[in-house]
């Protein structure tokens, strides 16, 4: 199974753009993450925990505060074509539970996550039983 047939389209906005701006597109979206940069370059990506931590750190400044000050640098990335199996090494490797997903020419196309994965994986009978 391919990562191209379970990742999600993941949302990509600038550095300077504000944070409430990232919690708008998550909550329209469903997807709980929002990537910050361009395509080509990316500077990392922000999450609902993010916008959480930094709204209760700093309630009256998180109306202008740009999302490059609360984004966690990008650790790791996957492609599209990869195998399911190499990405739950490479989560497990980062210790992470999504992934920016690239083409092959390393633009951003996506995001997978653990629970993407989960929900892609059939369980066995003894599982379920």
């Amino acid at each position: 199974m391919k990562v191209s047939e379970f990742m999600k389209p993941v949302q990509i906005l600038p550095p300077d753009a504000p944070v409430q701006e990232a919690a708008a597109v998550i909550k329209e979206t469903g997807v709980n993450l929002v990537a910050v940069g361009s395509e080509d370059q990316l500077r990392g990506v922000v999450t609902p925990r993010d916008i959480t931590v930094s709204a209760v750190a700093d309630p009256c400044k998180v109306e202008v505060m740009p999302l490059e000050e609360i984004a966690t640098p990008v650790m790791a990335f996957c492609n599209e074509n990869q195998e399911l199996e190499q990405v739950l090494v490479a989560m497990r490797t980062h210790q992470q539970t999504r992934l920016l997903v690239q083409n092959g020419e390393g633009r951003v196309v996506g995001a997978i996550t653990l629970e993407d994965i989960l929900q892609a994986c059939p369980l066995s009978e003894s599982v379920v039983n």
